[in-house]
């Protein structure tokens, strides 16, 4: 892949023209604009939960600490959510090889083959459950950290990083 400059990627850009199959700086154009996208993400969210504000988050992890019998059906319905989704993501996966079994010869129906799609739908459950505690835990140190007397400073670097990523985003495009 060629090595193009800064400059001559915006002005790639600018001509309508791609920029991917490039390289900038040494590295792939396709991966600086998944790098941007997935900054530009990171910091956009820290942006929304520092205007929804660390009073709502501390009530909703008070909510999440001392659930109501409403918040409570709330979670758990979210947490059979969670567990269904990655369910059927793990089953998706594992169906998905169906093709390759066919070709080697076995059946989905042989005992290990079912065993397969079991563990992965076991697995599956597991892991949309982590998430769902991931994202509550998420939520507590969030709330706390919005807090901190030192917050006004991630409000600069979150802007500064959405700024940085929307731009490797936009000239990756």
């Amino acid at each position: 892949m060629p090595d193009i400059s800064y400059f001559d990627a915006w002005r790639m850009w600018s001509e309508g023209r791609s920029t991917l199959g490039n390289d900038l700086l040494g590295m792939p154009m396709i991966w600086l604009g998944r790098l941007g996208k997935i900054t530009a993400f990171a910091s956009g969210a820290t942006i929304v939960l520092d205007i929804v504000g660390p009073t709502r988050l501390r009530a909703a992890q008070v909510q999440i600490d001392r659930p109501t019998e409403t918040n409570l059906v709330v979670h758990f319905v979210t947490l059979i959510a969670a567990g269904i989704i990655g369910m059927s993501a793990a089953i998706y996966v594992a169906l998905r090889n169906y093709p390759l079994w066919h070709l080697t010869g076995s059946k989905l129906e042989t005992p290990a083959n079912i065993t397969l799609v079991i563990v992965a739908a076991i697995a599956g459950t597991g892991a949309g459950c982590a998430i769902w505690f991931a994202l509550t835990a998420l939520v507590h140190w969030t709330a706390d950290g919005f807090r901190h007397p030192t917050a006004a400073p991630l409000r600069l670097v979150a802007a500064t990083l959405l700024l940085i990523g929307f731009h490797f985003d936009l000239l990756a495009s």
